[in-house]
């Protein structure tokens, strides 16, 4: 069995297989890790083979890494071990067994009160054996080297723990939405930054994160290499990209229906010239019974056997010029001749929504093929040339009745109405986040708790030193886990004694 844990318990095997993979790991920095196959076939065609024979392309799940680090575990456990038991050893020794111990250096007639002055000037603890004087102090030290070693098998592990459980994902966020994770937890990017103060490239995005039971972090900027944590949820910049979006929402509008009574559609139509003269009205677009029908057959089909076109009445879709305006103009349009009053809120305003278009590819944007907007690209920087305010921007064009107006470039936030749509462009910019979930939430904790334990381990080992001497009238001998600085301490201060003398 000693054959066997002999070798563990060489430094000089703890720090060979140390500074191996303090190599892996600084080598793994020069290569993107965990990235697909692809990707290193396309960015390292020449050295493509060699990365994924040797696993390189994700070291720290590699056979090789846990390898080295299950067999630097076993031996810092076997360290580990033994130091436990020299300490609990050394700490159980009595004061008989202490002064049993052999005298091996000799003392001259009244060396020996010299000594016991030195020991009482050390603070030392004395106790009297018959002859013989027990000398003893830090009897807390001797765990110092078992607490260090056990804080750096601790550290090792838990950090084995941090690299190999958490639950890795890479999710794209648009600035100024957010993402939610398998748990409920979400995160949303408020801004994304491609450039520090001093104009380097240095891309970093503010985040938020919301946990599941509603406790939700400040804002925090993370930048590459500078993470955030939450919770148990780390969040890394891994990368950037833009892809354009636009909302597309219609204009505000009010329905003005037909009195019932008026079945004629051209005596409907009539009406829409007095609507059209109300101050606050811009445009007047007129839906026959039979449009309204079908319309509502086409939103739900299931409709078709319990409403006919008969139910349903003219009505006329006004655009408004000012929206605060919207109860007042539409009591005034109650007042023309024709127009049905409004039935409680039912008949009001037309149910807007919004819908978000991404703008991955040119494309025209129309609801009739003639009139709307083309996306002709999305271009990174900006469209004045302004490097301190370098963004992103679109460029589009306006097409009226299938007339093309001249192309203009919009930057994210501005908005462009062609006909009855308003289109308000987003912020182009889409972060990459890689997401660490543990799954348990305080794993960092007791990463920071073992950190402490060496600490703790360095102040014993260093601090509080233990010092045993056992003496008596012929002699003295320095005993514990490291008696030269005190035998070299006694010499001299008995030597000059002597001297003295």
């Amino acid at each position: 069995m000693k054959r066997v844990l002999r070798p563990l318990l060489s430094m000089r095997l703890a720090n060979t297989l140390l500074g191996i993979l303090a190599l892996l790991c600084g080598l793994s920095s020069l290569l993107p890790q965990g990235r697909e196959l692809p990707f290193y076939a396309e960015n390292y065609p020449r050295a493509y083979t060699l990365i994924y024979r040797t696993h390189f392309y994700d070291v720290f799940n590699s056979w090789y890494f846990a390898l080295l680090l299950g067999l630097l575990c076993l031996s810092m456990l076997v360290c580990t071990a033994n130091m436990f038991r020299r300490a609990l050893r050394n700490g159980r020794q009595t004061a008989e067994e202490a002064a049993a111990l052999p005298k091996t250096e000799p003392l001259e007639p009244g060396q020996l009160e010299e000594l016991r002055r030195w020991a009482a000037s050390k603070h030392c603890k004395e106790e009297q054996i018959g002859q013989s004087y027990v000398f003893r102090k830090n009897r807390l030290g001797y765990w110092g080297l078992f607490v260090l070693h056990l804080s750096i098998l601790l550290v090792v592990a838990f950090g084995v723990f941090a690299l190999v459980l958490p639950k890795v994902s890479d999710l794209d966020c648009r600035v100024g939405e957010s993402v939610e994770l398998d748990d409920g937890t979400q995160i949303a990017v408020d801004s994304f930054r491609l450039y520090d103060e001093s104009g380097k490239l240095d891309y970093a995005s503010r985040i938020r994160i919301t946990l599941p039971d509603g406790r939700e972090s400040p804002a925090q900027e993370i930048k590459v290499n500078y993470p955030m944590s939450f919770g148990s949820v780390k969040v890394f910049q891994w990368e950037y990209g833009v892809s354009g979006a636009v909302i597309a929402s219609p204009q505000a509008q009010i329905i003005a229906y037909v009195d019932e009574k008026i079945e004629d559609e051209e005596t409907a139509r009539a009406i829409g010239e007095e609507l059209l003269k109300l101050e606050n009205v811009e445009s007047v677009k007129f839906i026959s019974r039979r449009e309204a029908y079908e319309q509502l057959i086409q939103r739900d089909p299931s409709l078709t056997e319990m409403a006919d076109e008969t139910m349903l009445r003219h009505r006329f879709v006004l655009g408004l010029k000012d929206t605060e305006r919207l109860e007042e103009t539409l009591a005034e349009a109650e007042k023309i001749p024709g127009v049905a009053k409004a039935k409680g809120n039912i008949y009001r305003t037309l149910d807007i929504f919004q819908q978000r278009i991404d703008l991955s590819e040119p494309a025209f944007l129309s609801e009739d093929g003639l009139s709307g907007l083309m996306f002709l690209g999305l271009y990174e920087g900006h469209p004045e040339g302004k490097e301190e305010e370098s963004t992103a921007f679109y460029r589009i064009q306006v097409v009226s009745d299938g007339l093309e107006m001249p192309a203009v470039d919009i930057l994210p936030g501005e908005s462009v109405s062609v006909g009855d749509w308003d289109y308000v462009f987003q912020d182009p910019w889409v972060t990459g986040l890689r997401v660490k979930q543990m799954p348990f939430p305080y794993a960092n904790s007791l990463l920071e708790a073992a950190m402490v334990l060496m600490l703790v381990g360095l102040f014993l080992c260093f601090f509080l030193q233990p010092v045993l001497v056992c003496a008596d009238e012929t002699g003295y001998t320095v005993a514990g886990p490291r008696p030269e600085k005190t035998r070299l301490e006694l010499r001299r201060r008995l030597r000059k004694e002597a001297e003295e003398k």
